[in-house]
């Protein structure tokens, strides 16, 4: 393999790839029907590749909590749907524990909505910096957060949520 021809490759407005076609040294160069058929493959790539991104997007959209970054409800729902089949197979349970941020309404009311999304955004990344692997949180709805705790107990996983609790500043947790 000699000599190639290269059509880059579009997804959307940028060009990041190229398609290479190899050729033989002893094969004529392409011709314009050649570079039609080259032209061809490498849009329907670049669409493909277009579409592929656009599909990955919408889904993280649809499952992540907008505000927090964390997986919001329905991704949640789908992930305990999984750890329940899970379970059986690999014999180790799973805790769940539902916080909700006490008076939260009263930060809204007294501070208004764009510091009450502040400390949103504040927990959540508190809650989530100190997960065990495997472990995971996710926003519930307003003020409230899921958290899974693999193989825990109930006396870990209170302790666990006394952990992060404390990290992230939220008080003493309830029981």
């Amino acid at each position: 393999m000699r000599t190639y021809s290269g059509i880059p490759v579009s997804v959307g407005d940028e060009a990041r790839w190229v398609l290479a076609f190899l050729r033989r040294r002893s094969e004529p160069p392409p011709d314009a029907a050649d570079i039609a058929y080259m032209d061809l493959l490498a849009d329907w790539q670049g669409n493909a590749l277009y579409q592929s991104a656009q599909k990955d997007l919408l889904k993280r959209i649809a499952l992540t909590d907008p505000l927090t970054g964390l997986p919001n409800r329905r991704a949640a729902e789908e992930r305990l749907q999984k750890e329940r089949a899970r379970t059986p197979r690999d014999g180790h349970g799973f805790a769940l524990t539902l916080v909700d941020l006490d008076h939260f309404k009263m930060v809204n009311d007294r501070y208004g909505p764009a510091v009450g999304d502040e400390v949103l955004k504040f927990v959540a990344r508190r809650f989530e910096s100190g997960l065990r692997k495997g472990d995971w949180v996710a926003r519930w709805g307003g003020e409230e957060f899921l958290f899974v705790l693999h193989g825990s107990t109930v006396e870990g996983a209170a302790s666990i949520m006394e952990q992060r609790l404390a990290a992230a500043g939220t008080g003493r947790y309830g029981g």
